[in-house]
């Protein structure tokens, strides 16, 4: 992946872009950044089944609910993951809710269906089918961590035989892309975005509203990186956080 620039406060991106820009450029950059960072960023949370405990960061975050394993798939709570990517949970008997930004979640025990809605760009309504259905064990409501990560955060999910540990990663949570053009720039200027800051070389860093669900950012970064006639390359903005 690319990176852009070093942020504030111990908070880096994944890559560097290697060209000559000037100062107004920079300073476009810098003030894009800085008014759209975010405390919530992480590098990576790492969870195990049986474990009521997760890393976030090398930092020890206890769990409500332990992950469990069932016919090889690992459930969690919700509960235990939508703060770490700017999300809300509620319930109501069966049927659970999962809200950030301008999208809403819900499922229901019993079902495999996630269904996304988008308040502020219903052309990206869609039903997701997880590998498992939802499932209530006591009283708590648990998904699969692969669905939920991966569908409704447009994150990652890695299992380590090695360390028996799954490790989540959130490619998206700067609402930021890094995107070469190699052409006209008009399929840029179209995008609806909050910010778009160019090097005047073809570089291009599109900033989306901190409103707007990582599922989205990703559906542009998805669409941007199939028109190959017009664009080199797009990326997400990935953080490392530094110790």
């Amino acid at each position: 992946m690319r990176k852009i620039a070093s942020m504030a406060v111990g908070i880096l991106c994944a890559a560097v872009i290697s060209v000559s820009v000037g100062a107004d450029y920079n300073d476009e950059l810098d003030s894009l950044i800085s008014e759209n960072s975010s405390s919530s960023y992480f590098s990576s949370i790492t969870l195990k089944a049986g474990l009521p405990v997760m890393v976030k960061d090398s930092v020890e975050v206890q769990m409500r609910n332990t992950p469990v394993v069932i016919n090889g798939t690992t459930y969690v709570s919700p509960i235990d993951l939508v703060s770490h990517y700017d999300a809300d949970y509620e319930e109501s008997g069966n049927v659970f809710f999962i809200t950030q930004g301008s999208m809403k979640v819900s499922g229901e025990v019993g079902s495999d269906i996630l269904w996304l809605e988008f308040s502020q760009n219903s052309m990206f309504n869609t039903a997701v089918r997880m590998q498992a259905e939802c499932i209530r064990l006591g009283n708590v409501i648990y998904l699969p961590v692969r669905a939920i990560v991966e569908n409704v955060f447009a994150g990652n999910v890695l299992w380590s035989d090695e360390t028996q540990r799954i490790l989540l990663t959130r490619d998206y949570q700067t609402k930021r892309l890094i995107v070469k053009v190699k052409g006209d720039a008009s399929i840029i200027e179209a995008i609806p975005c909050a910010a778009k800051v160019s090097d005047n070389s073809g570089h291009w860093i599109i900033q989306f509203d901190n409103n707007t669900a990582d599922y989205i950012v990703k559906q542009y970064d998805e669409f941007l990186s199939m028109q190959h006639g017009n664009i080199e390359y797009s990326d997400p903005d990935i953080l490392i956080i530094s110790a």
